[in-house]
């Protein structure tokens, strides 16, 4: 999404552009299999098509400078283990998972959605302050880019004094992009013990 401000102050920031339906069952299913998403974790971390699974409301979103976009769960994981991205469950007290976030850098409101380990429920919260939230999602997506390289190929060329020169060659995929799990793979995967 890109909004115009003004005339020379543009604002961009991640949209995840999935339907209410699809969305909303993603978050189900991380609301009702965090536990066992946490009790599998290093499995989670060892297989690559487990790390970039990619959750519907797992993203960050920032106002005006970008770094922003999808996390993969295996991210999200990590940011856990170190204790970042959880925040206290304002029902019982206990751990609120953060799984995404979004907001402004130059004002600092925010908003952010975590889920409760104890108490199995969503939560949408502003979260005391938004670089606690920002920096650990946006080294995810810095640290974890799950893009295809490509090395372009030649073009033909024009010259004034020999028209069309050259020849036209492939684009070459160095990396390809490595394709993640749907969440309700995962889901069933873990609970049944499919890897």
């Amino acid at each position: 999404m890109i909004i115009k401000l003004d005339r020379d102050m543009i604002s961009e920031g991640y949209v995840n552009l999935d339907s209410k339906e699809v969305y909303e069952k993603d978050l189900n299913l991380l609301c009702e299999n965090l536990k066992l998403i946490l009790d599998n974790a290093n499995k989670i971390l060892d297989i690559q098509k487990y790390f970039y699974c990619y959750p519907k409301p797992a993203y960050l979103s920032v106002a005006y400078i970008g770094a922003d976009g999808q996390i993969p769960l295996g991210g999200l994981i990590l940011k856990w283990k170190e204790l970042l991205l959880i925040e206290e469950c304002p029902d019982c007290k206990g751990k609120l998972y953060m799984i995404n976030g979004g907001g402004s850098p130059l004002s600092g409101r925010n908003s952010c959605t975590g889920i409760c380990i104890g108490c199995q429920k969503v939560f949408y919260i502003s979260s005391k302050s938004f670089s606690s939230i920002r920096f650990p999602m946006s080294s995810i997506i810095e640290v974890f880019p799950n893009r295809q390289i490509i090395k372009k190929g030649e073009r033909k060329k024009f010259s004034w004094s020999h028209g069309t020169i050259g020849e036209d060659t492939s684009d070459e995929i160095i990396q390809d992009s490595i394709k993640g799990v749907s969440l309700e793979t995962l889901i069933y995967d873990l609970k049944y013990q499919m890897f």
